[in-house]
């Protein structure tokens, strides 16, 4: 059974396993050997390895799980190794023949283990910065970079301000089609209404000549129904006071260029002995020789 003190130190364990085993209990190197396997994944690069133990008349192998760096990985595969049984059986602890390694050299293949394994780590996290920080930039091309961020953002903010425009043109020229509608609808509203009036005045034309209502009440109630709409026209004008205007300018321009013509063909009949002053007088020194009309 694998102690938990094992499996949290697996590489350390390992090796003093094959240390025990061997014949003078201090050296491992030839004895345990790891490789790495580099496999690419969506989110970047993973390292599996492999730990290949060859201790005398012993040769096995086991294969960790995928990690993010070679440190991990190789903690996996040696996790890997204890929980095998067959290790076990194949490295019996040797008794009678195992010395006690020296303190010196079991601290220097622990430092030499401790260097391969951060320089191991800084291998690794060297390659994933140079994957995530992409090719380095000049303070030039850093200019253009950000010139050209720039453009973008401005160019995205007038194309942002060219749509507001149009959705508020639209929504203007929706509002006065309904506006328009609007008008047309009361117009024709106030249309039938004065038709209706039309006749409700008929009918009651009709019962006066019978002498069935009193012609004072008809008329009073003409007279309200009459200013009521006038009211209503007032408060709403439709398409028949704008037609209205319309038609009074274009008849007042009308006048206005008849008149001009007129003017001008009057002064085009007047003589030119009219037209001149004598300039020898003194009434008529420094004016001009010809009137205006």
């Amino acid at each position: 059974v694998v102690s938990a003190r094992d499996l949290a130190t697996p590489v350390e364990s390992l090796q003093a396993l094959v240390q025990k085993a061997s014949k003078d209990g201090t050296s491992t190197k030839e004895q345990i050997l790891y490789t790495f396997e580099e496999e690419d994944v969506e989110f970047g690069t993973t390292f599996v390895c492999t730990v290949e133990l060859l201790a005398p008349g012993v040769k096995i192998s086991h294969s960790g799980e995928a990690r993010e760096n070679k440190r991990e990985a190789k903690k996996s595969a040696a996790q890997a190794a204890l929980r095998d049984p067959e290790v076990y059986r194949l490295l019996p602890p040797l008794l009678a023949k195992a010395r006690e390694a020296q303190p010196a050299k079991e601290e220097a293949t622990a430092s030499e283990d401790e260097a391969s394994d951060e320089s191991a780590d800084s291998e690794a996290e060297s390659e994933e910065k140079r994957d995530n920080s992409g090719p380095v930039l000049s303070a030039k091309d850093k200019k253009k970079q950000l010139a050209a961020e720039q453009r973008a953002k401005k160019l995205a903010g007038r194309k942002a301000g060219k749509t507001a425009k149009i959705a508020e043109a639209l929504k203007a020229a929706l509002e006065s089609s309904e506006e328009e509608e609007e008008s047309e609808a009361e117009e024709e509203e106030q249309t039938s209404e004065e038709e209706e009036v039309d006749s409700e005045e008929e009918e009651e034309e009709d019962d006066s000549d019978d002498g069935k209502i009193d012609a004072a009440a008809l008329a009073e109630k003409k007279a309200v129904i009459k200013v009521a709409l006038l009211a209503a026209k007032k408060q709403r004008p439709g398409k028949r006071l704008v037609e209205k205007t319309n038609a009074a300018a274009a008849e007042a321009k009308d006048n206005m260029d008849k008149k001009k013509h007129a003017e001008k063909a009057a002064f085009k009949d007047i003589n030119l002995a009219d037209k001149v002053k004598d300039t020898r007088k003194q009434e008529n020194f420094g004016a001009t020789k010809f009137i205006k009309p």
